[in-house]
């Protein structure tokens, strides 16, 4: 039984690998050589063939539409396998439009055993119900008593391929493996292995959404797990034990999983070349070791994610390392036993703390104590940005180097002041809020730290930015301006520059537009000025900073993308020293301008997509509350208003997991999320909740037209007009466009959704003529820009409307 099981097996293997090549001289080369010593061997693979080159020709017999399925219709031959066909097909059955993939079992195997995988797999689908597997829709036996499965259509690449046309980094590529760990512990749980899981079984649509597909392979574990039959596989991806025909297990599915993670971050296979059966039987019946991550990398895998061979190489070490390891293990015992425990330790790995899969001895779990509280205080927004920094200053002479060293101690107390003010007040300051924590650090922890006027400086800077997410703008300034002083008589200029883009923005929200435009331009020229004293973190900051406040001040002037291109190609060229959060900012404010000035939706929001992977690996929940944002409105430029209303929902509920309720940033994502809900059809909800949005902000901002204001008042006067409430969306988009500024350029979309509120709300009112000249100049902007907003349909019936 055993040597027939894996005659089989051989046959199975040559037939699956001529399959895949189309040159029928270069097939019947190959065969010749790989049967030399076998004719028996041969003669069967080509029978099969012969079968199989028959079946697939009666398939595609023209024309395709003699193919149909019940409802649905064969149009394309989209690939052909071990398992059989696949097509694109359609429904035609008139009752609504559906593009679909329908299966067909191949021919040659059509006998009872087979008849009955064929249908276990499609109650195994019916029975899956996630959104990273490919949903089941139909299936049945043509009249030609060919069995057929309908299947959702997946218009994705292979994630390897998807990964490495958009070179995305290492970050990025596990994000995406999270989703396909979530599909395939879906699967466990309804008692299904894959068993055929490799990259192109697992597809990514251009919403960077992860399908898990192709479930021909799988076996129920609640079905007699003794049956070992021939099933289709793919060596270079199979465990051991599948090679060598044992019963389904979960691990088969952790062991493949690992293989295609080691692909995805390395480029490179596991194992030396197993794409033969033979090949894999061989590293099936001897323990074989998978190969060091890092020993595989060449300058092409390190270009395609984005970084350099040293860079990627020591990320391959250490804790990555070990999770390969595990997951790779030759003994399905020393495997994880789920895939929930390997997405822990992938959490675990992005999070800095201790993995399950390496040996905890008191120095690693202290290493990675310390990185993971220094995130959770950049977690908090508050307390560590900038400062580290200071330790990187400069390593060209070892007297710099000292002195930020003692720069670095001076951070570390900081920190360790910072955590013990709690203690050092009474029981009843236990609870206290990150406000009172910053005014008592403000007070307490400057003359511990020394005179050094970097560090100073750093400090500043950082409770600048505290207060500055608190609300509190005239102390954030006040602290900001003090850093730029002490920068500029210590001669730092690259503190300086970083001050003064900083300062650029307070000012911004201060509607002090002049005076932001100028000190970003400022900062900028430092930097051009200087470029070799800084560091590629602190030029990445300078070019954020002051990039976004020209982004903020005149969206339309393309002056800020050089700058933002710049920092785009420092974090790819140094990903070492500029952390990711830098990298989603510099992605998201780029996507931004791409939307804004150019109108390229499908470069922002490819670009929004990698923000979005990124940061949700890191613990800044604002980054991905920022680019989820950004990810709704490029998702509503291009119509798409439900996958809108999700990321601003998702947003606002960050926001108030950071902010709290009452704070601005939770106000304006209130008044965005209200802003989405138009485009799915909720109006009257849209008006109630930016409304209350606008009523909240007020209290924060009391003064008339302050360009805080503008979200919210936006979102009110889009609603209050679409709701027909025509006299209160008249005084709003009044407003909205008097907080816009006196320099707002003619182009600005802000000006023109303002402008066709006011004119649709004077129509509304009966004064049509004098509404008229703000409609038409709205109509003409959107129709120039190849522009369809929300409320076009209500801008032309307000046009076409008669006069009274």
């Amino acid at each position: 039984m055993s040597m027939n099981r894996e005659r089989f097996r051989q046959i199975e293997s040559l037939f699956d690998r001529a399959l895949g090549m189309s040159d029928a001289a270069v097939r019947e080369t190959w065969l010749n050589e790989s049967c030399a010593t076998d004719a028996s061997l041969l003669h069967e693979v080509r029978q099969l063939l012969r079968s199989f080159d028959s079946w697939t020709a009666k398939l595609n017999l023209p024309p395709p539409a003699l193919l149909r399925c019940g409802a649905y219709e064969c149009e394309e031959l989209l690939g052909v396998g071990g398992m059989g066909a696949v097509y694109r097909g359609r429904r035609i059955d008139g009752q609504y439009q559906q593009e679909v993939a329908i299966k067909f079992l191949r021919g040659s195997f059509r006998n009872d055993a087979y008849h009955a995988r064929f249908l276990a797999e499609r109650q195994i689908l019916a029975n899956l119900n996630h959104p990273h597997i490919a949903r089941l829709l139909d299936g049945g036996i043509t009249a030609d008593a060919e069995p057929y499965l309908v299947m959702e259509f997946v218009d994705g690449e292979p994630i390897d391929r998807y990964c490495d046309r958009r070179k995305l980094r290492i970050v990025a590529r596990i994000a995406l493996f999270h989703q396909v760990l979530e599909a395939v512990e879906c699967a466990h749980r309804n008692l299904v292995v894959h068993r055929d899981l490799k990259p192109s079984n697992i597809l990514v649509n251009r919403q960077g959404t992860v399908k898990l597909v192709d479930f021909g392979t799988s076996k129920l574990l609640a079905a007699d797990a003794t049956m070992t039959g021939a099933s289709a596989l793919t060596p270079a991806y199979a465990s051991p034990e599948q090679l060598r025909g044992e019963p389904a297990a979960i691990t088969d599915d952790v062991f493949s999983l690992g293989v295609v993670l080691f692909r995805l971050l390395t480029g490179s296979n596991p194992f030396a070349e197993t794409t033969s059966y033979a090949r894999g039987l061989e590293r099936a019946l001897r323990e074989t070791t998978a190969l060091s991550p890092d020993a595989s990398i060449d300058v092409t895998a390190a270009e395609a994610r984005s970084t350099t061979v040293a860079h990627l190489r020591k990320r391959m070490e250490g804790d990555l390392a070990s999770i390969l390891r595990k997951a790779l293990a030759y003994d399905p015992a020393l495997r994880y036993r789920s895939t929930t425990g390997f997405a822990e330790d992938l959490v675990r790995y992005g999070e800095q703390r201790p993995v399950l899969a390496r040996h905890q001895n008191w120095g690693y779990i202290a290493s990675r104590a310390i990185r993971r509280h220094a995130r959770t205080v950049a977690a908090l927004a508050l307390l560590i940005a900038g400062l580290t920094g200071a330790a990187l200053f400069s390593a060209r002479q070892a007297r710099i180097a000292q002195r930020e060293a003692d720069r670095a101690m001076a951070a570390n107390r900081f920190l360790t002041e910072i955590f013990e003010i709690p203690a050092q007040d009474t029981a009843s300051r236990a609870g206290l809020t990150v406000r009172e924590l910053l005014e008592l650090a403000q007070e307490r922890v400057p003359p511990l730290l020394g005179a050094d006027p970097a560090v100073a400086t750093d400090l500043d800077s950082v409770l600048g930015n505290g207060f500055l997410w608190q609300g509190d703008i005239p102390r954030a300034r006040m602290l900001t301006e003090r850093a730029r002083n002490r920068a500029r008589q210590a001669g730092d200029i690259p503190r300086l520059a970083a001050s003064m883009a900083k300062l650029s923005y307070i000012e911004y929200a201060l509607n002090q537009f002049d005076a932001a435009w100028k000190e970003s331009l400022e900062a900028l020229d430092l930097w051009k000025r200087h470029k070799s004293a800084f560091t590629p973190r602190q030029s990445a900051e300078v070019l954020n900073g002051a990039a976004t406040t020209l982004l903020y001040v005149r969206p339309y002037d393309v002056i800020h993308r050089q700058y933002f291109e710049e920092a785009l190609a420092l974090a790819r060229r140094f990903p070492d020293q500029i952390p990711p959060a830098s990298l989603s900012g510099t992605l998201q404010r780029l996507a931004e301008s791409y939307l804004n000035v150019d109108r390229r939706f499908e470069e922002a929001h490819r670009l929004l997509i990698e923000g979005v992977a990124i940061n949700r690996t890191l613990p800044r929940i604002d980054l991905l509350l920022q680019s989820l944002q950004s990810l709704g409105r490029v998702s509503r430029f291009m119509g798409n208003y439900a996958e809108d209303e999700k990321s601003q929902r998702e947003a606002y509920e960050l926001s108030l997991r950071i902010n709290g309720a009452g704070k601005p940033a939770s106000i304006s994502q209130h008044s965005i999320w209200a802003l989405s809900m138009i485009g799915t059809g909720r109006t009257e909800e849209a008006y109630r909740e930016s409304r209350q949005a606008l009523l909240d902000m007020r209290q924060l901002m009391p003064v008339r037209g302050s360009p805080l204001l503008w979200t919210s008042l936006s979102s009110a006067s889009n609603a209050s007009c679409l709701s027909r409430r025509f006299a209160e969306c008249e005084s709003l988009a009044r407003e909205s466009i008097e907080s816009l500024g006196p320099q707002t350029s003619a182009n600005d979309l802000r000006l023109t959704d303002a402008e066709a509120f006011l004119g649709m709300s004077m129509a509304g009112q009966g004064h049509r003529a004098e509404g008229a000249p703000y409609i038409e100049r709205a109509l003409q902007r959107n129709q120039s820009l190849k522009r369809r907003p929300q409320y076009s349909a209500a801008l032309e019936t307000a046009r076409d409307k008669p006069a009274r």
